[in-house]
């Protein structure tokens, strides 16, 4: 008898060590063909993103490079502007220096008026 319930604890174990790997393998293969499904519709939806995107995008390179150029050629005429004001308020700084020196000169010298 005792050899007997050895051959059946053996067989129950192996029963059981299959049928936790088969669980084990039904398990695994859910989750990990769900994550490929998922990985798969990603992927999917990447590229017919990048296909819907793609014609936007080159024509926002085309446009982009236009609109820098738009914006360095107002960019320029601005600064040439700047530059413009900056030389005509240093010549009225300039005025202001001559006649504050007339000022003190006429001050130092007495000027009856």
């Amino acid at each position: 008898m005792p050899e007997t319930l050895e051959k059946h604890s053996l067989w129950v174990g192996i029963w059981q060590a299959a049928l936790g790997l088969f669980i084990g393998i039904v398990v695994s293969a859910f989750i990990f063909g769900r994550q490929a499904g998922d990985l798969r519709q990603k992927i999917n939806d990447v590229v017919s993103w990048k296909q819907e995107a793609s014609p936007r995008i080159e024509r926002m390179d085309r446009g982009g490079s236009i609109s820098f150029e738009n914006f360095k050629t107002h960019y320029d005429a601005e600064q040439a502007k700047q530059y413009k004001r900056l030389d005509k308020l240093e010549e009225e700084i300039r005025h202001i220096q001559t006649i504050e020196l007339r000022i003190e000169r006429l001050e130092r010298n007495g000027n009856p008026h």
